[in-house]
């Protein structure tokens, strides 16, 4: 009983902790619009298609160069790098993700600033 309530109250922490983590996120450039989409929607667990677009000023930003990385929320280590494909003004890529909660950190480039982020969170069911 005793190593559940400490486990709870770990996880509790945990969770407060990437909340507040959250609101630290470097802020987005400038005209700068990142939207991330998966198919299916809501992504099931299994192989997914991710959609990212990345506009500047309402147009295709090709120059963004964009990375995935997604993180497992609830098991530390559980990470897949995606790799990206540019097509039609917008990049896919497909990831093996299981159930639960994932942290999709969008890596990207502008012309005024380098290694700007954003991160999504994808609920897998």
């Amino acid at each position: 009983m005793v190593k559940l309530i400490c486990i709870s109250t770990l996880l509790a922490s945990l969770l407060s902790l990437s909340v507040l983590a959250a609101g630290c996120q470097k802020p987005e450039a400038s005209g700068v619009e990142v939207k991330l989409t998966t198919d299916p929607d809501p992504p099931k667990a299994g192989t997914i298609k991710i959609i990212l677009t990345v506009k500047r000023n309402g147009e295709h930003f090709p120059m963004a160069n964009p990375d995935i990385l997604l993180t497992d929320v609830l098991r530390a280590g559980l990470d897949r790098d995606v790799k990206l494909t540019q097509k039609d003004g917008q990049w896919f890529g497909l990831a093996n993700v299981t159930r639960g909660r994932w942290r999709a950190e969008v890596m990207y480039y502008d012309h005024d600033r380098r290694d700007l982020r954003k991160y999504f969170t994808l609920n897998v069911e």
